[in-house]
């Protein structure tokens, strides 16, 4: 199953250097290998995409490692919010404002 939720109130550019530290803090490492064990993120954000692979990820899922992320996220930015949307497509249209972020997980 997929799940496509949307980040409101952050840059992309911000959100990827938070994850980053965030990763960093707890044994985890954020970046683009071209390895299958990592977990993997589609991100969307500004018509623009990228794969992100999360290295010793916490989670056992792809989505439970990005639920853990935005879950401290959150608590640390109670101003910004998550939704679940139905669709990629209303996903994109969502990303296309400077403030929001998509993700798509698998799993």
């Amino acid at each position: 199953m997929t799940r496509y939720r949307v980040l409101n109130g952050i840059a992309a550019d911000d959100l990827i250097a938070d994850w980053s530290k965030y990763c960093a803090a707890n044994g985890m490492k954020l970046g683009v290998p071209a390895d299958e064990r990592h977990h993997a993120v589609l991100m969307i954000a500004e018509r623009r995409e990228a794969r992100l692979y999360i290295e010793h990820p916490a989670g056992a899922t792809s989505d439970e490692t990005l639920e853990q992320y935005l879950t401290d996220y959150l608590r640390r930015h109670p101003q910004d919010s998550v939704e679940d949307v139905d669709s990629e497509e209303i996903l994109r249209e969502a990303c296309v404002d400077e403030d929001n972020v998509g993700f798509i997980v698998e799993g």
